[in-house]
């Protein structure tokens, strides 16, 4: 065995380490594809770094969606109860005159 041949022994061992490495951490599993050369292998993985990144774009654009409408029914909820405060605040202001005015005119007579 030459050099040559132990420096792709050693490399083929590395792209199989990588995509057993993917395989497990994607739970992509093992049954339904055998791959048998290192170019397969190579490409299982690539496309399982590429299925990853756009599970994990999907998830982050879902996640964003979400949260603005989130913000924007607490904002809409926030709108809403400062309305009504301030109708709370002139109905109880309304009631309050006509309390004044009947003490003024009870001081009066």
């Amino acid at each position: 065995m030459t050099e040559e041949d132990n420096d792709r022994n050693l490399a083929s061992l590395y792209i199989y380490a990588i995509y057993w490495v993917l395989t497990v951490v994607t739970t992509v599993g093992y049954g339904h594809a055998s791959y048998s050369t290192s170019t397969e292998m190579l490409y299982a993985c690539f496309l399982e770094v590429v299925a990853t990144l756009l599970q994990a774009l999907s998830i982050s654009i879902l996640q964003t969606t979400l949260t603005i409408n989130k913000y924007s029914y607490q904002r809409l909820l926030f709108i809403r109860m400062n309305e009504v405060d301030e109708w709370l605040a002139f109905k109880i202001q309304k009631q309050r005159k006509p309390d004044k005015m009947n003490k003024i005119a009870a001081l009066e007579i």
